[in-house]
């Protein structure tokens, strides 16, 4: 469970992440299931996805989320927000609206040659490195 989640459970919107994240999070169930697949697709140069094509494999779901004034969106899923990443104070954060494994991640895309440059650019940008 990340975000809101299940039935709106996880509640990461009533936790100090709420300030910290560079999105806002629904109050209720934050769950778009995508059966049919959705490709997440850049919107916007970023250090965090530097060498990474504008398309990327399918997704089948992610969590619905909104931008916080100031950060930026990096990717999207059809019109939502897949992955934003935004300032905190002097730190970084990231938030990537997906599963990092099966359920809304499908082989296609943890098997993608990107996946790993994906991870190791958003932990570096998060940590200053980049």
């Amino acid at each position: 469970m990340s975000f809101q989640g299940i039935n709106g459970s996880a509640m990461y919107q009533r936790s100090p992440l709420a300030e910290v994240l560079p999105v806002e999070m629904m109050a209720t169930d934050d769950r778009c299931e995508r059966p049919e697949g959705v490709e997440p697709v850049v919107v916007a140069e970023h250090p965090a996805i530097e060498g990474l094509p504008k398309r990327w494999p399918h997704i089948l779901g992610y969590n619905l989320v909104k931008a916080k004034k100031g950060s930026t969106v990096v990717a999207t899923a059809g019109r939502d927000p897949l992955l934003v990443v935004g300032e905190h104070g002097e730190g970084r954060a990231v938030a990537f609206t997906t599963d990092i494994g099966p359920h809304w991640c499908p082989a296609g895309f943890a098997e993608w040659d990107g996946y790993r440059r994906l991870w190791g650019g958003m932990v570096r940008w998060a940590a200053g490195e980049t």
